[in-house]
């Protein structure tokens, strides 16, 4: 990716995005055109900010949070799956 002076508001829009509407880095990236660990860079001050060693940093928590939207979406999956095999079954009979 060739190299992009980014606002102050731009970055805000895209921490923003990623924290409040759960928008991946990768997504973040493509969108707006700055490199992933750019945003990684960004996110990982912000965590470190906080001044505490003790407590997860923010990227960690941004990761838990998309593992879990992830796990959710594969719960619904596995759902709809054993439906269709509960009426198929059913059918069957």
């Amino acid at each position: 990716m060739p190299k992009v002076t980014v606002t102050d508001e731009t970055k805000q829009e895209i921490i923003r995005a990623i924290k409040e509407e759960g928008v991946s880095v990768m997504e973040a990236s493509h969108q707006y055109h700055v490199h992933f660990k750019t945003i990684y860079a960004w996110l990982a001050k912000l965590g470190t900010s906080s001044g505490s060693p003790g407590k997860t940093n923010y990227v960690s928590l941004l990761r838990i949070k998309q593992l879990e939207k992830e796990n959710q979406e594969l719960v619904e999956i596995i759902g709809r799956m054993v439906h269709s095999q509960a009426k198929i079954k059913k059918k069957d009979k």
